[in-house]
């Protein structure tokens, strides 16, 4: 209901975010318990079109039952893997999109959002830039800035952007192929991040 939980009520909130890694495999596992062995490419699947949403999980495990993709006998549950990989989950690629930005943790999310401004395809350098405009250092000397307190934002940037490229949310490309020499070049590869209107980016309020 739209406007419940707001407001100076007798309550606490908790925001339940998508599982991720681990995590979410454990879930999937568990609610196929009784199955000797999960194909590791069932696996990916379905962390990969549920984001790792506990309740499409579920969903999930629920139609492989419905369409004898899982079958119980007395020597336990038995899975068709062939059936299970053509089994779709019924939500649109927007929301499965969706899903996955859940996943992330805000910090995550932020930097694809500066990586986004730039479109498709994005320079380390640049993502660096835009965050170092969020924090006021007009009492700060250049060089301290680029080589002082800039080199934390550095390796943190750097360190994002692989843990992302991990998890193929972003693409690096090769040194060599960079459009700007000396630079990492990126491409953003979830879509939606590049369909939000600048102005409903949360980092941008803080650089006007």
């Amino acid at each position: 209901r739209g406007g419940w939980g707001e407001g100076a009520v007798d309550h606490t909130r908790i925001d339940l975010l998508n599982l991720l890694g681990d995590d979410a495999e454990d879930m999937f596992k568990n609610l196929l318990a009784k199955v000797k062995r999960i194909p590791d490419d069932i696996i990916d699947v379905a962390l990969e079109v549920t984001g790792g949403n506990p309740a499409l999980l579920e969903h999930l495990v629920k139609l492989y039952l419905e369409n004898g993709a899982l079958v119980a006998t007395q020597a336990g549950w038995q899975l068709d893997a062939d059936r299970a990989a053509d089994t779709d989950l019924p939500v649109s690629v927007d929301e499965a999109i969706e899903a996955r930005i859940a996943a992330l943790e805000s910090e995550e999310r932020e930097l694809l959002e500066k990586a986004a401004v730039f479109g498709n395809v994005f320079w380390i350098s640049a993502v660096i830039a835009l965050t170092r405009l969020e924090k006021e250092r007009h009492d700060v000397d250049p060089l301290d800035l680029e080589w002082g307190h800039g080199e934390d934002v550095r390796r943190r940037v750097s360190d994002l952007i692989s843990v992302l490229a991990d998890r193929d949310y972003v693409l690096m490309l090769d040194t060599d192929d960079s459009s700007v020499p000396g630079d990492v070049e990126q491409t953003v590869t979830i879509r939606t991040m590049l369909d939000i209107p600048c102005g409903d980016f949360h980092w941008m309020r803080n650089v006007r």
